[in-house]
This record gives C-alpha cells, sequence and structure tokens, in this order.
C-alpha cells in the first residue's frame, strides 16, 4: 500500500463516495504529490470499491483517461482518448455493446454513452491531469458537458489536478462545466509526519538499507512530506550512504544541490499560477504571509 491505511480510506471515501451519488468531485494534489500511484491503487482496489458502491458496483464503469496516451494536443484526440478509453472499459467488463457510430469522435463518444446509459449503467471518467485541457479550445468545456448532460444521473466527472482548477483564471474558461468542477473539491495535502515515516520504511526496506534518526529528520526537512521528493531522496540518500558517508548536513547539501530534486521543485514551481507564484516569492522575500491571505 502507497499510505498508511487511515489516509488510504479517508482518501478513497472523498474521492469515491460523491460519485457512487452521482455527483462530480475534483481531487487537487501538489506536482509529484502521488496522484497517479493513488489512483491507479485505488481502481485496482476490488474490495474497497465494492464495499463503497455497494449495489451499483455491478453496473458502474471506471473509465480511467491517461492523457500521455494522446496523439496529438487537440480536442478531438481527447474525445478519442476518451472513446478508447471507455471502449477498453466495457471490453473489461465484457458488456455486448454495438460499435458507436458518428461523424467524429466526439458523437461516436456521445453514442456509446447514449447506449449504456439507456442500458442503465453508470459511467465515471476519471480525467487525469485535467489540467492538460488548458491547451485546448475553451469548447472542449462545452463538449465535456454535452457528453454529462447525454444524463447526468448515469454520468460523472473526477478532475484530477496538480493545478488549482478553482482558481478563476481556469473557472472563467470553464463556461458551465465550472459547476462540475466545483461541486465537490478535494485537497490531497503533503504527507504527514506519520506517512511520512511509513514511505521512508517501505523505500528503506526495498532498498535494503537502514537510517539513522538524524538522517531521517534530515529527509523531512529537506522534502517537507512531498512523495516524489521522499522517494528520490531516498534512492540518492542510499547511494550517499554506501559511500560511507555519514555526515547529516553534508546530505543535506547533496540532496538540496542534486540535479534530479531540483527538477521535481520546478515541476511543482510550474503547476502553480502567477499569482501564487507572486505570493511565495513574498513570502521568501518578507518572511512574512502577505496580509491580504491572513
Amino acid at each position: 500500500a502507497p499510505l498508511t491505511t487511515s489516509t488510504l480510506q479517508a482518501l478513497h471515501r472523498s474521492l469515491f463516495e460523491p460519485v457512487r451519488d452521482h455527483n462530480c468531485v475534483t481531487g487537487l494534489f501538489v506536482a509529484g504529490g502521488g496522484k497517479r500511484t493513488l489512483t491507479t491503487y485505488f481502481l485496482h482496489n476490488t474490495p474497497t470499491l465494492k464495499a463503497t458502491f455497494g449495489a451499483i458496483y455491478d453496473t458502474t464503469l471506471f473509465v480511467y483517461v491517461n492523457p500521455d496516451d494522446l496523439t496529438e494536443m487537440t480536442s478531438d484526440s481527447y474525445h478519442e482518448l476518451m472513446l478508447r478509453a471507455l471502449v477498453a472499459a466495457v471490453k473489461e467488463r465484457e458488456i455486448a455493446c454495438e460499435p458507436a457510430v458518428g461523424e467524429n469522435s466526439l458523437e461516436k463518444l456521445k453514442h456509446c454513452v447514449r447506449l449504456l446509459t439507456t442500458r442503465d449503467w453508470f459511467i465515471v471518467f476519471i480525467l487525469n491531469d485535467f489540467e492538460i485541457t488548458l491547451s485546448f479550445p475553451t469548447s472542449i468545456y462545452l463538449n465535456l458537458e454535452s457528453i454529462m448532460t447525454v444524463d447526468k444521473s448515469h454520468v460523472t466527472y473526477m478532475f484530477l489536478s496538480c493545478t488549482d482548477l478553482l482558481h478563476e483564471e481556469f473557472l472563467d474558461r470553464l463556461h458551465n462545466l465550472k459547476y462540475a468542477v466545483t461541486q465537490h473539491v478535494v485537497y490531497h495535502p503533503l504527507l504527514s509526519v506519520q506517512d511520512s515515516i511509513y514511505v521512508i520504511s517501505s523505500y528503506t526496506q526495498r532498498l535494503k538499507f537502514t537510517l539513522t534518526d538524524g538522517i531521517k529528520a534530515v529527509l523531512f526537512n529537506v522534502c517537507g512530506g512531498h512523495p516524489q521528493l521522499l522517494k528520490y531522496a531516498l534512492h540518492h540518500a542510499a547511494d550517499f550512504l554506501k559511500k560511507g558517508k555519514k555526515d547529516n548536513e553534508a546530505l543535506r547539501t547533496f540532496l538540496i544541490t542534486h540535479p534530479q530534486l531540483r527538477i521535481i521543485c520546478s515541476d511543482i514551481w510550474q503547476s502553480l499560477w502567477e499569482a501564487e507564484k507572486q505570493v511565495l516569492l513574498a513570502v521568501v522575500k518578507t518572511k512574512k504571509v502577505p496580509a491580504s491571505l491572513e
């Protein structure tokens, strides 16, 4: 399991109970916060899904849409990706369904959705890295709304992102889809000390090395409970220790200057809106939170 049982149970409930009740949900994670790992874990944890969805589990399709599989950066390609993901989910559940028809990918997708919902199937589209739609014309949000309005009682979205989708710059683009995006919002924070210790222990067991409490403190100080930073820092700390180096301050300097960890920090920075960057710059320069945010 990627995190402690209590954390996984709480996050699972917050993400999946709304869609069980036929509502949309938005899950916001920090960049590199384990979004994909956690989603994959939840979707493969059939007993927990069955317990959450109860009687409707057997007629619910979980359609995971991974933008890494886009063939090109266009709205039509995104519709095609959603259609391929839906068809894959239908085949996995061995549902007899006639081929989708339509003049384009959007029409084919809506046709397929209509066929399924008229047979009382519930469809949950899990849209990972939803911020990628910022690269498309705003008509993509009208298209997504039209897919849902085929049957709003049977079609829901789970929007997953490492960019704040509630930022006004994003909401202004969404047309009526903004009501779906803001229906239920879940913020997944950085790891608690307990979860950080759990992650550290899991990796040290896998990598077959031990850490002193001092080194664990350095890791938490450098990584601040960030899952991807912890993962990479642990691997590099292992290499550091194998060379016979044990000085905690030397390890700290080694980690904060390591190119891979700096790339992760850059990814976090790039996931922020400009206004968020300005707030962080003000905090760094003044050591105070701006009065407007207090």
